[in-house]
Order: structure tokens, then sequence, then C-alpha cells
């Protein structure tokens, strides 16, 4: 397995403190930086082969085996059948603020269905974006989150049905895993089971890469010790390359360490205009006034963070964005649901859909 330990200053300046280097940069305002933690894995499994997870040379690249946490126990279900109708349900924004004292989770409410070809199909406001899974441990994805029901077993997958089996799962091993990274082997557990079905859908030829992201899914829970943690596990699409190994899926999660003194807001998915309001690499003259709000409303204390703000940078990317469908719809929109977990606490609700509040999660 790989570490790598980045400090992310401001939105993208970064160092990065290998196993064997170091690089430096210095942030552009050290007020506002915090430290995220990527963990690689070299290679998992699949039904008991080894699947690499990092691009290398066809000669005298490494021998990759199994790792055990990545196995995947699913089987091909042959009698079901391929859907000639819609496939993929895709798009969506998330915003997440996290501090040591509190995180807080908001999402739209629509995704874009598109049909076999890659074609657009239509868009449903209804979907329950923002889910718990139990009483400490909420979750949001992003990409390409479900496929159609009627694909074999072996290719289709609901993002958030993986999501509560792996945490349902989840069992704690302290031969490999750290005691207060739970989240985090629950993200990448979750993510090797997308991405099994993944690469069965592109080897039957059914998934075709829309953007470099396939699918990435935000995990915010607390861990043994009532300590918050959040772990992001994104799972991204490599162009083949003569001369290399390269993984139709390659996996990272990262785990960004709660600042103590201010709250860390960041985006995902459909998240071109919040950025223009949060980030200060982003800002423009339209929205600099904003900004400055949120930026103060960042620096205060954690305990006085308004949850507000997250939900209203969902909603400005709701009034703002400017992609269309073929129909004329946008990628984003609806209603915003909003979820806080507070430290050594449990999931609270701020806002949620009455189609969702009547669905039983846990």
């Amino acid at each position: 397995m790989l570490y790598l330990k980045v400090l992310v200053a401001g939105f993208l300046s970064v160092w990065i403190a290998g196993d064997s280097c170091t690089q430096t940069r210095k942030p552009e305002s050290k007020e506002i930086s915090i430290e995220q933690r990527i963990y690689i894995p070299a290679a998992g499994c699949d039904n008991g082969e080894a699947v690499p997870n990092m691009e290398f040379p066809v000669h005298g690249g490494p021998q990759v085996s199994c790792v055990d946490r990545a196995s995947s126990g699913l089987k091909t279900d042959k009698e079901r059948l391929i859907s000639e109708g819609t496939t993929a349900e895709i798009g969506t924004v998330i915003v997440m603020s996290l501090s040591r004292n509190q995180v807080v989770l908001a999402a739209d409410s629509r995704s874009s269905i598109l049909r076999n070809d890659g074609t657009f199909d239509r868009v449903d406001d209804r979907r329950c974006k923002l889910m718990q899974l139990s009483p400490s441990l909420m979750f949001a994805a992003t990409g390409m989150t479900k496929t159609d029901q009627n694909l074999p077993a072996s290719i289709y997958y609901d993002s958030q049905q993986l999501a509560r089996q792996a945490a349902t799962n989840f069992v704690f091993d302290p031969n490999w895993m750290e005691r207060n990274e739970t989240i985090k082997e629950i993200a990448a557990k979750w993510a090797w089971e997308v991405a099994f079905h993944i690469r069965r859908g592109i080897e039957a030829r059914k998934y075709r890469p829309l953007n470099r992201t396939w699918v990435e899914g935000v995990f915010a829970g607390l861990e043994p010790n009532g300590e918050l943690s959040v772990a992001i596990a994104k799972l991204e699409y490599s162009h083949p390359r003569p001369g290399w190994v390269v993984p139709s899926v390659s996996i990272s999660v990262w785990t960004p360490v709660p600042p103590k003194d201010f709250t860390w807001i960041e985006a995902f998915g459909h998240k071109e205009v919040a950025e223009q309001y949060y980030s200060k690499r982003k800002v423009t003259g339209v929205t600099r006034a904003e900004h400055l709000r949120i930026r103060a409303e960042e620096l205060q204390k954690p305990q006085r963070f308004s949850p507000e703000v997250v939900k209203q940078l969902v909603v400005l990317t709701v009034e703002k964005d400017e992609f269309q469908w073929p129909d004329g719809s946008k990628a984003v929109g609806g209603e915003v649901d909003i979820a806080r977990l507070k430290r050594r606490g449990e999931v609270e609700w701020l806002h949620r859909k009455q189609v969702c509040s009547a669905a039983t999660e846990q």
C-alpha cells in the first residue's frame, strides 16, 4: 500500500510527502489550510485474483498480490437480462463543512438518467442523495451512482445499497486496521465493491466513461473514540496506453483531518459554481462579496458556524449553474437535504424531503 500526506491551502495548493521523498510548497493562507491523508492501495482482489490499482510498466513492473480487505464475494446472476432502457443515474452537488466540532453535508435532489448509449433520458428530483447509514454515520455520492436494475448482478450496482452493506458488514481487524480509522476502511471497502461492478460493465461494453471520475463517495461519521472522521473514496478512469498496465478503475481514499480552530468547506460532483464562492482561487468579481461572507463564517469559532452556509452553496449551484441537457433541464435541482453530525453525537437532519423521511434507513 502507499500513503501520501497532503496539505491543502486555500483550494488546491498542496505539498506531498511519500514514503521515500518529501516535497513542500508554502500555503497561500496559513489560517485556512488543512491536512489530508491519501490511501492508495496497490492492488485488490477480484474473487481471489489480484487486480492492480495503479499504473506500472508491463515489463519490469511490480508483482501485485491480493489484499484481503478488497475481496468481493459477489456472484454473477446469469438469469438477469441486459436492459435496453435506462442504465445510469449521474450528477449531483454535495457540499461539506468540516471542523473538529461538527461535519455538515448538503445535497441536491436531482438525478440525470441516461440511456444505454449514453444519451440523455430525463431528470428526477425525488432522489435521496444524502443518507444515514447508522446513528453516527452518513453518506452521499456523486457521479455514476446507480445503474439499471435489469443488468446482470455482476454489472448492476447501487452506490447507496453498497454503502449500507459496507457499513453493516464492517468488522474491525486489529491485524491491519487502526482503531480510529474505521470510516476510511468502510469507504475503501465500498470503493472496491463498486469497482468490481464497473470492471464487469466495461468488459461487457455496458459502461463508458463520461469523464475521469466514475463515482465519488463521501462518508462522514464517528470513530470509536467519539471523534469525527471523513473519508472521500474516488473511483477514476484512466485511458489505456501501450507498454503500461492501466487499471480500468483506480481507487484512492482521502481523509481530511478536521481542523480545530476554523471550518473547512469542500464541494463534490457538480461543484464549479460552489467553488467560486468558497475557494480563494476560483472567486470572481461577481462572487467576491458572498465569498468574503463565507470566509468570515469559516474563520470564526467552529461552534458558531452556521449550516445554512453549506445549504446556500447548494442553492447557489441550482440557481446559477449553466449546464443544460438537450431538453433544457439542469444537472442539479430539487430540494436541498442537509444533515449534521457533531463530535460524540448522532446524525441530526436539518432538512429532509418528505419522500426521504418516509423511508427507513436504519
